[in-house]
């Protein structure tokens, strides 16, 4: 009898064992013992509670807001938050059609942001196949639905006379194949309200530029080369701009890293105007007709009032894609 018992505990041993050291491992009912902490790299798909006095995150809940609020914090200590402009989670699920703007924990009025299809049309969340992706929400748009924000003063960075600075922060993770496509703009070319557009390329290449429309649509931009993204990863695409009106006020991140590589340019810029356009996931062109839309898994993207520097962009990146379960150096 004693070394029935003794070989119980042994196998005991390497059961737990095997759960310290990440073997899969699949729980049917219930965890029992005394054990002050149970680590395990198995994935918990329902709601884990306890019996006793253990402390539980809800895996389909609370962690997932948990998380949002602890990328929130990091996200506000990162920038100046009086600056922040639009803060968006893609964090909706059911039958809602709008994405809160978190700006407002800085003090900016809060836009709202809507789904939509191809028509303009409000669409539900449930529509999007929400998902998460490490402990990020995600909603997915297939190129032909849609997100969109009205036009807003403080979504606008040029006078006419001279440019604000400002940055554009995104996570998200192209679908396959790549196609070209519009992270965000602010661009209605059949009014000839055109400001700012990031896009993507069907060959990985990022662009952002900037237009002066009162100057027979002189632009500013920069671009990153072929191969820069690529489809089915979570990137971080980041893009800065100076007080300049040249080329070089502009950068491009990904994934905590600069690449813009090639200036862009026409005409003689002065500086964007402040014009009436939607900001979203799309162009406008004349027509009017919806071109180049997102065709990407959202988790966030955000637009701010400053032009970050190398390290708050490498400190952006650290919790976005941490956040998301990728990797980063």
């Amino acid at each position: 009898m004693k070394k029935k018992k003794i070989l119980i505990g042994v196998l005991s041993l390497f059961a737990m064992a095997a759960v310290a050291w990440g073997a899969t491992q699949t729980f049917q009912g219930d965890i029992t013992g005394n054990a002050a902490t149970v680590t395990t790299n198995a994935n918990l798909t329902g709601d884990v509670t306890s019996t006793g006095n253990a402390t539980v995150f809800n895996t389909t809940g609370d962690l997932i807001d948990w998380s949002k609020s602890q990328v929130l914090d990091a996200f506000y200590r990162v920038i100046t938050p009086s600056n922040a402009r639009l803060v968006l989670f893609f964090d909706q699920t059911g039958a809602v059609s709008t994405i809160t703007d978190r700006s407002t924990i800085g003090g900016t009025t809060a836009h709202v942001t809507t789904l939509r299809d191809f028509d303009g049309n409000a669409i539900n969340a449930s529509t999007l196949s929400p998902a998460i992706q490490g402990l990020a929400p995600i909603l997915n748009f297939n190129a032909s639905n849609n997100w969109d924000t009205p036009d807003a003063a403080d979504l606008s960075f040029g006078t006419g006379a001279a440019d604000l600075a400002f940055s554009i922060i995104s996570l998200v993770k192209f679908n396959s194949p790549l196609t070209t496509q519009t992270i965000i703009a602010k661009k209605n070319a059949a009014t000839s309200a055109i400001e700012y557009l990031l896009q993507v390329y069907s060959d990985g290449r990022v662009y952002i530029n900037c237009i002066d429309q009162s100057a027979s649509t002189a632009q500013i931009g920069r671009s990153a080369p072929a191969g820069t993204v690529a489809a089915s990863v979570y990137h971080t695409v980041i893009t800065t701009k100076s007080t300049g009106i040249t080329a070089a006020a502009l950068k491009i991140y990904v994934d905590g890293v600069q690449v813009d590589t090639a200036n862009d340019n026409a005409g003689a810029y002065v500086a964007m105007e402040d014009l009436s356009a939607l900001v979203g996931s799309y162009q406008v062109e004349a027509g009017p007709t919806k071109s180049t839309l997102g065709n990407y898994k959202a988790a966030f993207i955000s637009v701010v009032a400053e032009e970050l520097t190398a390290v708050q962009v490498r400190q952006m990146d650290t919790i976005l894609r941490g956040w998301a379960g990728s990797s980063f150096n």
